[in-house]
């Protein structure tokens, strides 16, 4: 069986770098009437440009909830990690 090497540091920075890109998404749409167009018109505009905004959010709910998952996963793995090099360390886990 091959090991498995994650490089925490590595992930741990990617994991940063995405949950800062995250936090720079602005879900704003800004519709402006300049008076020129009908006002049928304009209400669709602006109920897509709402729902548009919605939809954003949402996304973005998404993308934190991954991103703490993500964490949790890296973080689960580093500690099971530790608990098998412990064990291997230990002499248990050696297979005569």
């Amino acid at each position: 069986m091959k090991e498995i090497k994650i490089q925490y540091g590595s992930v741990e920075h990617s994991l940063n770098q995405f949950r800062t890109a995250i936090q720079g998404f602005k879900p704003s749409i800004n519709v402006r009437d300049d008076g020129k167009n009908s006002l049928e018109t304009m209400d669709e505009l602006v109920e897509v440009s709402q729902l548009m905004e919605q939809l954003f959010t949402n996304y973005v709910s998404l993308l934190q909830k991954s991103a703490v998952m993500s964490e949790n996963a890296v973080e689960s793995m580093r500690e099971t990690d530790a608990e098998v090099s412990s064990t291997i360390s230990s002499g248990k886990g050696v297979v005569k």
